[in-house]
C-alpha cells in the first residue's frame, strides 16, 4: 500500500526529472540530527505541523502573491526540502536552493518546510498557502529565553 509520504516522494522524483534538477535523499542518520536540531532551533513541542508552533520571530508570505524565490533568505548551495509527513518520517531531499521553486512548483501542493544546510533559516509552507520564514540569528530578539 502507498502512503503519503511515498506519493510525495514521488511527485519530488517526477519533478527531478520534468526540470532536469537533480534531487537527492540526505541520509537517514543525518536526516534524524537535521529534525532534532530544527526542533531544538525552531519549533515548541511535537506538533505535526512545524509552522503551527514556531517559537522564533517569523515573516509571513502569501504563497500565491510571491514566488518563493524572492523571499527565500539564500539562493546559493544545497538545502534541504522536508515534506511535511505524519511525524516526519519520511524522506528529506537535498536540493539547489535556487531550483528548490522549480520543483516545487511542478508537484501538486503539499506542506514542507526549507531549510538550509547549518539550519541558520527555517522557511515552512502550510496548506493555507502560508509561507513562515525565522532566522536562527533572530533569536537575540528574543533574549536568553530560548
Amino acid at each position: 500500500m502507498k502512503t503519503e509520504a511515498d506519493e510525495i516522494r514521488g511527485w519530488i522524483e517526477d519533478a527531478s526529472r520534468n526540470t532536469g534538477f537533480q534531487v537527492s535523499i540526505l541520509p537517514e542518520a543525518e536526516a534524524r540530527e537535521l529534525i532534532a536540531l530544527i526542533i531544538e532551533r525552531y519549533v515548541l513541542g511535537l506538533p505535526s505541523w512545524w509552522w503551527a508552533q514556531l517559537k522564533l520571530p517569523y515573516v509571513y508570505f502569501d504563497r500565491r502573491t510571491v514566488k518563493l524565490s524572492d523571499v527565500l533568505p539564500s539562493s546559493d548551495g544545497d538545502i534541504y526540502l522536508i515534506p511535511e509527513y505524519p511525524d516526519h518520517e519520511g524522506s528529506i531531499f537535498i536540493v539547489k536552493a535556487r531550483e528548490v521553486e522549480a520543483i516545487l512548483d511542478d508537484c501538486p501542493g503539499f506542506e514542507y518546510t526549507i531549510v538550509d544546510k547549518h539550519a541558520d533559516w527555517l522557511a515552512t509552507e502550510s496548506h493555507h498557502d502560508a509561507l513562515y520564514i525565522c532566522r536562527w540569528a533572530d533569536i537575540k530578539l528574543l533574549g536568553s529565553g530560548v
